[in-house]
């Protein structure tokens, strides 16, 4: 035990995240991962204009697809995501990203972002976007005075490190004679200079050679030392002399490596100095210099404090006098940590089932025997399942989930004025708006205004802000629905349907921020504990009104994987009172509007039911099944074990039925080879208020009867089942927003 405090159904929450394409804009180019567990990996940066905004959940989009496209919207490439952090996103090949290239995330297991949280803005990551050359050492740690500038303005007690490349010299030793390790001019002693790399300064160091026949002479370097030789019989030859030297240099700032007559000498501080000279009459060869001062990577030392959100992104120039300019690329992260968009109300829930992990066991012998236990096991795949919704509807949207398309919206009144480019006004704050020249038929159908920035960002692919509506008159009304939204729904015919998240957090409900991660990455004795299912499609809704009851949804999800978030997280989206979810008893997530119409669900006298071209009256169960039959699928490439993939396959439709007839034609129906398709099936829920569900189906067989015999003498309940082939409308008037 680790905590005192158990964990109750009191401060346990699961709600839903849409999943929608997902607009990134990113900085200039792609770039190596750099040193550690993911230098085989290639990362792209999130742009200011979108970490300012938004922080991605770390590693929460493992195994999304995302597109590249130009700033022609010309579509580039399409990659896998092998990791994330909240601003920087992981290929397992080089994307080839230049300069204007954005990414979009497909819809499938990306749930929507919302603004981030706020706190104190910090340092967290600094890449090189120009290595420069010739930067001396000196030059390599970056102060807070040096970091402000270039856009950054404010902040105190950050320290960056550059990793500069060392100088390099390679000498070649000759076999002593009489006079080569004499200078040039003879009469003195020969040396070398080699220049010493050192945080403060340059330190130059002569090493002279002493052959016992002529004096030193000045070498103009800071410091001297000398190696004795001999230059008579018998002869010290190039190992002999090199050994001596790399001795004599042993305690110096270099690494000096001897291969036979060859020293590789290299400073043990990276930056820029003069190269290696010699004077000597041949005893000395300067082989090679290979000059030092490329910065290769950056390290932030000191996260400091105080700095902006918006800093992110932003590049420090080094003015380097001595050589081409180094710039560093910096990002920011804040301690309000990121957040989904995951405040949305999953309705009047009867049950949830949230989706759980199930590891698969892989356990060998190997062929070796020592005793029955199992000698080695290991495990294998993480598949996500179990995942189930039991929901009274008090609207029918999840219809949309479970058919795979939304054809059109209307009734919304919007301003029709669009939003001004470059981002939102204090007008538009927490508005919802749509793109009312064009509606996404997978999503995202209706955007959200969180403060002042728009989940999802809009895609370029899409629309502008500027060309966004916003809606001016939400569905309101107590006995009478005003400006309701009204959805026709259709069938998806492609391998994928939509798809939603669901944020499971089990809190304590004893922190200042009960439902926000405080350890980073958690541990088990945190407060709060929040899991994140993604890529959640609707496998079967079953749909169902019995007598006495409320009409009633059940939703079987197939998952593509489940995270939990390994750096601060905001569950909820930060919304602490439940009544303020968005769709609590609203349109929008106002938690001073609570409109009960809006929260009671259609019930089973609510509704007509038609086949056959007549109404049955006297129904007292209705059963209505979408099945998806959607496959589990995993791909090479997909990267991690955790996730998996899903494929629609055939979809049906059953509809079952038990009521009390007054003839036989249910019979009939039965033993008729003839499809019946000039008439529809017509299911209609119609609340008070004007909210209304309307399926209709055509092409259809009645495919089984059950005729009972009573042991009273009561009315007989005949059983029925009809199988459609095909959907012919499906129609919702709600007060409910849809996002995708």
């Amino acid at each position: 035990m680790v905590n005192n405090n158990i964990w109750l159904g009191a401060g346990t929450t699961v709600t839903m995240v849409p999943e929608t394409d997902l607009y990134v804009k990113l900085t200039a180019t792609s770039s190596s991962a750099g040193t550690g567990a993911f230098s085989h990996l290639w990362k792209v940066q999130t742009h200011a204009d979108f970490s300012g905004k938004y922080s991605l959940v770390d590693d929460l989009y493992v195994g999304c697809v995302a597109d590249i496209y130009n700033s022609s919207n010309t579509y580039q490439s399409t990659h896998v995501i092998a990791k994330n952090t909240g601003d920087l996103i992981y290929f397992n090949v080089d994307p080839s990203k230049v300069s204007g290239d954005y990414l979009i995330i497909r819809k499938y297991g990306s749930p929507v972002p919302s603004t981030k949280g706020t706190g104190n803005v910090t340092l967290q990551d600094a890449t090189v976007s120009a290595a420069g050359t010739n930067i001396a050492a000196s030059l390599s740690i970056l102060d807070n005075a040096e970091i402000l500038g270039s856009g950054i303005t404010s902040g105190t007690g950050g320290e960056i490190k550059l990793n500069l490349t060392a100088h390099q010299t390679v000498l070649t030793f000759a076999t002593s004679t009489a006079t080569n390790y004499e200078d040039n001019d003879g009469g003195h002693h020969g040396f070398f200079t080699l220049s010493i790399a050192g945080m403060d300064a340059t330190e130059t160091l002569a090493v002279h050679f002493d052959d016992d026949n002529t004096a030193a002479k000045s070498s103009g370097a800071n410091r001297d030392i000398t190696v004795d030789i001999l230059t008579a019989s018998p002869f010290d030859d190039g190992n002999t002399i090199a050994e001596a030297v790399r001795l004599a240099l042993a305690d110096e700032d270099l690494v000096v490596v001897r291969t036979n007559n060859q020293l590789t000498i290299t400073n043990s501080v990276g930056g820029y100095v003069a190269n290696t000279t010699e004077d000597t009459n041949g005893g000395v060869t300067v082989t090679s210099n290979t000059a030092g001062g490329v910065c290769t990577s950056a390290t932030v030392i000191s996260v400091g404090t105080g700095y902006g959100a918006n800093d992110t992104g932003r590049t420090i120039t080094i003015t380097n006098s001595a050589g081409d300019d180094p710039q560093i690329a910096v990002t920011m992260q804040s301690a309000g940590g990121a957040r989904l968009l995951a405040d949305n109300w999953l309705g009047l829930v009867n049950t949830v089932s949230f989706p759980n992990s199930e590891v698969e066991m892989k356990q060998m012998n190997l062929g070796i025997g020592g005793s029955r236990s199992w000698t080695h096991q290991y495990k294998g795949i993480e598949t996500a399942q179990g995942g189930n919704l039991d929901i009274s509807a008090h609207h029918g949207l999840w219809l949309y989930y479970a058919l795979g398309e939304c054809l059109t919206v209307s009734g919304a009144d919007s301003d029709n004025g669009g939003v001004a480019s470059g981002g939102l006004t204090t007008s538009h704050s927490n508005a919802i708006l749509y793109h009312s020249e064009s509606i996404e038929k997978t999503g995202p159908v209706f955007y959200r205004a969180v403060g002042n920035n728009i989940c999802p960002p809009v895609s370029p692919l899409d629309a502008t802000e500027a060309e966004m509506d916003r809606i001016t008159s939400l569905p309101s009304g107590t006995s009478q629905m005003s400006n309701g939204i009204t959805y026709t729904f259709g069938e998806s015919n492609g391998s994928t349907l939509p798809s939603f998240a669901l944020e499971s957090v089990y809190s304590k409900l004893s922190a200042t921020t009960p439902y926000k991660t405080t350890q980073s990455p958690p541990t088990a004795d945190d407060e709060a504990f929040v899991r994140i299912a993604t890529g959640n499609m609707v496998n079967t809704l079953t749909m169902s009104a019995n007598e006495n009851e409320e009409l009633k949804m059940t939703l079987d999800l197939n998952t593509k994987g489940i995270v939990q978030p390994n750096a601060t997280y905001e569950a909820r989206n930060a919304v602490e009172n439940e009544r303020a979810f968005f769709g609590y008893g609203s349109a929008n997530a106002d938690a001073s509007v609570m409109i009960q119409e809006f929260m009671t669900p259609f019930f089973f006298y609510d509704g007509t039911i038609s086949a056959y071209g007549q109404d049955y009256l006297k129904i007292t169960n209705m059963t209505l099944t979408i099945n998806n039959n959607l496959q589990d699928k995993r791909y090479v490439g997909g990267y991690d074990r955790k996730n998996k993939y899903a494929v629609a396959a055939q979809r049906t439709y059953e509809l079952s039925l038990t009521g009390y007839v007054t003839d036989s034609k249910v019979f009939q129906d039965l033993r008729n080879e003839s499809e019946e398709s000039t008439s529809h099936i017509t299911l209609l829920f119609q609340k008070d208020n004007g909210e209304k569900i309307e399926l209709k189906f055509k092409d259809y067989y009645t495919t089984s009867n059950n005729w009972p015999v009573p042991d009273d003498k009561g009315a007989v309940p005949v059983e029925w089942t009809i199988m459609p082939r095909n959907l012919q409308s499906c129609t919702v008037i709600s007060h409910a927003v849809l996002m995708g």
